[in-house]
């Protein structure tokens, strides 16, 4: 049984090859629920992969389901986006959507997934234009919390835990950060991938 990865991805370009990949992203979804194959496996068919290249491990982890897809939506004159949620096998899916953007001239995208069993946490939007999530901590009793920037985070653990956090620097990735009452939290920072 696989663990699961939350994948969000925003696709960008110009609206008539937008419009292609998002009818293609449709016709996926329809594939496999008459297929009962997964969505990003029938959205590589849809791109013109063969099964063989598919199912052969090109693209690692391609099990994945369709979330949520939103209609696309305009930014300025030729500049178009559309936002897909989903839910992929291990990790994100990032090398299969950039194998498909690259059959299109003006498509780009950007990507932010998170896995806690796998200790993935991926944010490739380093502008922040979509994805503006930095840092995430996570506890057993209360779950994630999520965080923007360093100020927001330095100041939410010293407000809640009491915990002075001079430099987030000084924190590697899945640090264990001891508060009050022997509690353990754990950090986490998204990476560009």
């Amino acid at each position: 049984m696989p663990n699961w990865c939350d994948f969000g991805a925003v696709v960008r370009g110009n609206k008539k090859e937008l419009d292609i990949f998002y009818k293609r992203c449709l016709e996926a979804q329809r594939l496999s629920a008459i297929t009962q194959n997964w969505w990003t496996y029938e959205l590589l068919l849809q791109h013109g992969y063969t099964k063989e290249e598919v199912l052969n491990s090109v693209f690692p982890y391609v099990g994945g389901s369709l979330d949520q897809i939103e209609e696309p939506e305009q930014l300025d004159d030729d500049d178009w986006y559309v936002r897909i949620w989903m839910t992929t096998r291990w990790s994100p899916m990032i090398d299969g959507f950039n194998a498909m953007l690259h059959q299109y001239m003006s498509l780009k995208g950007v990507y932010c997934a998170e896995e806690p069993g796998c200790e993935i946490y991926v944010n490739t939007d380093t502008d922040g234009d979509f994805f503006t999530v930095k840092y995430c901590i996570y506890d057993d009793d209360d779950g994630s919390e999520y965080f923007d920037s360093d100020s927001e985070f330095i100041n939410y653990m010293k407000d809640t835990y009491k915990k002075d956090i001079s430099l987030i620097s000084d924190l590697k990735d899945d640090d264990e950060i001891k508060v009050k009452g022997g509690k353990s939290i754990y950090f986490h920072r998204y990476v560009a991938y």
